[in-house]
């Protein structure tokens, strides 16, 4: 079993926009799997179910094992409590803690990311076919929707964050179809475009030559456009994704020390790389 990872979500969201929308994508990797790079250096799987609520940490693990951590560092598996010394409980809040403090910045980074790809899609498409485009605003829905939903989801509860990878599964659709959804909403999008695009064109040449060219010249810039305008947004991220880096390879080490306690031998949330020069 496999949850989302958010940030694989959203940055994967521009990329396939990105390469469903833009003519020459022949430089856009993909989106696959749950995990993600921060330019390379942070490389992340996400492995079982979490579910963050009411300052409890469940984790549903690949073999259907029920973990439940405390802030205090109290442990239950599968209704019953397990013995721990003080250094396994020592690690077993620390976990919590880490985990807790990731949330906010997941969805901090996460919803920056849409924002980036609405912003990049948005004003790129605006310069090639106007300000009476609704394509701008289609983008803009979507994407907002999409953050809104997120936003709402960990704030709920003003006593507790929330973050539950099958609610993020189920009820935004940021699973394992999520490709096919982008492509349904980029087909769309892309019939707006084309609309406007023919109907551009048309004004172009009935204008004469120097407008169809200056339209041709948008148009097979497109791509470029959309890639320069997204990473020079993106470097305003930088620094939250590398901070959030090592905060994940630290709950990645905890758990790895976690998982000598018999009972937590499925313990495996998350997988991270460092890929750090």
């Amino acid at each position: 079993m496999k949850g989302p990872s958010i940030i694989a979500f959203t940055l994967g969201l521009s990329l396939s926009s990105f390469a469903g929308i833009a003519q020459d994508s022949s430089n856009t990797k993909p989106y696959q799997d749950y995990g993600h790079q921060f330019n390379g250096k942070c490389d992340t799987n996400i492995n079982a179910d979490l579910r963050f609520s009411n300052n409890e940490l469940r984790i549903i693990t690949d073999s259907q094992q029920n973990i439940l951590i405390n802030e205090q560092g109290t442990v239950i598996v599968d209704g019953k409590e397990i013995d721990l010394n003080y250094e396994q409980k020592s690690l077993a809040k620390s976990y919590y803690n880490d985990i807790e403090h990731t949330i906010p910045m997941v969805a901090s980074i996460a919803r920056e990311a849409i924002n980036i790809t609405n912003i990049a899609l948005s004003e790129v498409f605006t310069a090639l076919l106007g300000e009476n485009s609704q394509v701008p605003i289609m983008i803009d829905e979507r994407l907002s929707a999409i953050s809104k939903a997120i936003q709402d989801h960990v704030y709920q509860n003003p006593d507790s964050l929330t973050f539950d990878t099958t609610y993020l599964d189920k009820d935004l659709g940021l699973n394992g179809d999520f490709e096919r959804e982008v492509e349904e909403m980029t087909e769309e999008l892309m019939a707006t475009a084309m609309g406007e695009m023919l109907m551009v064109l048309g004004r172009a040449m009935m204008s004469g030559t120097g407008d169809m060219d200056d339209f041709e010249k948008r148009m097979e810039s497109l791509s470029t456009d959309i890639e320069t305008r997204a990473d020079a947004l993106a470097m305003e991220i930088e620094e939250k994704a590398e901070v959030l880096c090592d905060t994940l390879l630290q709950i990645d080490a905890t758990e790895n020390q976690l998982q000598s306690i018999s009972e937590l031998r499925d313990l495996n949330l998350i997988d991270v790389s460092n890929k750090k020069a």
